[in-house]
């Protein structure tokens, strides 16, 4: 008897949803008769729950061993029973051939995947000891504690390896340690069972190289050998710990990073029957080089940001803080750092405890005045934080750039942490603010400071807006303004004109993005007065929106001659986006109309721009040739 695939000598058989094995296994033999099995290693009152079911017959074996609990470790004999004799009132039964296989646990197995970093180069002097309820699945397809290094690709029974390798050579002997196993470590320590890592990276290797159409090829290419490995063990696992990013990195590759690995895991989840598949990715962290191209850098890691909050059951953790072993490769000692928060990742998506946050994430910035300075300050609340943030030392990590791919800028002079938000302090104008981007992380080799109470990091993110799913069109500063009207209070009253070309209304450019009426409305202080803007733009396709508006004083607007905000108490100071009106625009031409209230000479102006709203997180991430925003048309 030999078995092909699902039960092996010092394995980890993945547990089932009532924490007991529900495992499939084949091979061949040359008997035929009932499989039996008997375990040893397990307590009286579950072996009475085990069961298994199957025979072999026509060379082949296949049968299932069910209610094996989690723990262990068991020994597991199958036997094939055979009839000897073939009367029809007596059918005596023997066994004929059987298989002994030892060391056998029940818990987690997880698929270990990417390239160099999760492979593992890390100086093996800093490698965890080894615990004997965590094992690894070696290249060799074959089961063993958990020790580093994991990967031995020089061992590889898959082509593929051997091919990348350029032959059997072997690394040198001083490195090896990765997060693999300082993952499965913590994992235990989290759900109290055995762990298994099926090891299948390798250092190098890009997106294309783990393109899951190549899966046909079996072990000659990266998918296809990682999917073999799943099926040998039985065809089911607790879920994948991805770290690969860094050979995409380039002008050719980095614009298509989320769709490829969008389609891996999905393909991955359709390859291996579970639509859940839960996923943990690392953010490529630091690497040390001299060239000019760290924007595609910096945009396969806001992609990868991206891809743990669009994607159910996918976390994705920063490794931008942790120590470097050469120019490249995490060291042996925060290896452990990163296998311990990877573990506490997957932990917010498969435990049912509170106690395991999603990794950290920006929110929504917001651009406010200084009451102080009268400068921008720029405040980024963010999610998911667990017992306020800190920093080490200074807050450092943020930049402000004007274009992606841009360089800093160099404009924030301070910032500082008040609980879960960060505000950046710059030398900015509220005006001149909104045409930057905020980014942490910028560039190759930032340092990053930011953590919360229990340790974990800021992700890198931008240079983009952090406001999820909406591009603005440039701010508005020429409008045409009517001539200075009489009061009309708190505007309450105040209907559509009846003619507009009472107005006077006269194009006027503006020299700031603040369209400031101070020496009109402010010289006839204290009489209270009235002055209108209008604005008219087109929409070459139907579009959500949001009409910003900022001002001082009581307002009124309409669109397309329809009353759609109405503010009776605005006061000053006016402030970039102070208020935001939904507006859903049709293909053509439209019109705003707003009036401003002079609140007795105390309002001076609005703030004006429009906001898309409806566009997905992808057709963003390519750029603003890819969708269309509102032209102003005067």
């Amino acid at each position: 008897m030999v078995i092909h695939t699902g039960l092996f000598s010092n394995m980890v058989i993945q547990r089932g949803k009532k924490n007991c094995s529900d495992q499939l296994i084949t091979g061949s033999a040359d008997s035929e008769g009932q499989i039996l099995a008997a375990v040893t290693g397990i307590n009286k009152k579950s072996r009475s729950a085990v069961t298994c079911r199957g025979t072999a017959a026509h060379g082949k074996i296949s049968c299932r061993i069910r209610g094996l609990p989690a723990g262990g470790p068991y020994t597991i004999t199958l036997s094939i029973q055979k009839k000897t004799h073939p009367r029809k009132s007596q059918n005596k039964m023997k066994k004929h051939e059987q298989i002994i296989v030892r060391n056998v646990l029940v818990g987690d197995v997880w698929i270990l995947a990417g390239q160099s970093n999760m492979e593992g180069l890390g100086l093996l002097k800093d490698a965890l000891t080894p615990h004997p309820h965590v094992r690894v699945f070696r290249v060799s397809d074959k089961w063993d504690i958990a020790r580093d290094p994991l990967h031995e690709l020089h061992t590889a029974v898959d082509p593929v390896h051997i091919t990348f390798l350029g032959g059997r050579i072997p690394r040198a002997p001083h490195i090896g340690t990765g997060p693999g196993t300082a993952f499965g470590q913590r994992m235990r320590e989290i759900t109290r069972v055995p762990q298994g890592l099926i090891a299948c990276a390798h250092g190098g290797t890009s997106m294309d190289h783990w393109n899951p159409d190549l899966l046909s090829k079996g072990g000659e290419s990266l998918y296809g050998a990682m999917h073999r490995r799943f099926v040998k063990n039985g065809s089911k696992a607790a879920g994948m710990f991805w770290y690969q990013g860094c050979s995409d990195a380039d002008a050719l590759n980095a614009g298509e990073y989320r769709e490829k690995m969008t389609g891996f895991i999905n393909a991955v989840r359709r390859n291996f029957a579970d639509p859940g598949f839960p996923v943990v990715m690392v953010q490529i962290g630091r690497v040390c080089r001299a060239d000019s191209s760290y924007r595609y850098w910096n945009t396969v890691q806001e992609q990868q940001r991206i891809l743990g909050t669009t994607i159910a059951r996918v976390r994705t953790v920063p490794a931008v803080d942790l120590s470097l072993d050469d120019a490249i490769h995490i060291s042996g000692k925060d290896q452990q750092i990163l296998g311990r928060r990877a573990a506490d990742a997957m932990a917010s998506i498969v435990s049912d405890s509170r106690k395991y946050l999603p990794p950290i994430q920006p929110q929504t910035q917001k651009i406010v005045r200084n009451k102080t300075t009268g400068l921008a300050d720029i405040v980024i609340p963010f999610q998911h934080v667990s017992g306020g943030l800190r920093s080490v030392g200074r807050v450092s990590g943020f930049s402000l750039v004007r274009a992606a791919g841009g360089s800093d800028i160099n404009q924030i002079f301070r910032a500082d942490i008040n609980e879960n938000k960060i505000i950046l302090h710059t030398i900015l104008s509220p005006e001149n603010a909104v045409e930057t981007k905020v980014c942490y992380g910028f560039g190759y080799n930032p340092v990053c400071t930011v953590y919360d109470a229990i340790g974990r990091p800021l992700p890198c993110f931008g240079p983009v807006y952090t406001e999820k799913n909406a591009v603005y069109a440039p701010m508005i500063r020429r409008m045409r303004v009517s001539a200075i009207q009489e009061s009309a209070r708190d505007l309450s009253g105040l209907r559509y004109p009846e003619n507009t070309d009472n107005l006077n209304l006269t194009l006027r450019d503006f020299p700031e993005h603040f369209c400031n009426l101070h020496n009109e409305l402010g010289s006839l202080a204290p009489k209270d007065t009235l002055v209108y803007f209008a604005v008219g733009f087109t929409c070459t396709e139907e579009m959500q929106t949001n009409i910003c508006l900022g001002y001082d004083g009581p307002v009124k607007v309409w669109l397309d001659r329809a009353e759609v905000f109405h503010d009776p108490y605005g006061i000053n100071p006016a402030s970039i986006d102070k208020a935001e009106i939904p507006a859903q625009l049709r293909t053509g031409t439209h019109e705003i109309l707003i009036a401003l209230g002079s609140n007795h000479g105390a309002a001076w102006g609005i703030y004006l721009r429009i906001k898309r709203t409806d566009l997905s997180a992808e057709c963003i991430q390519k750029g603003k040739d890819a969708y269309a925003v509102p032209t102003v048309r005067e």
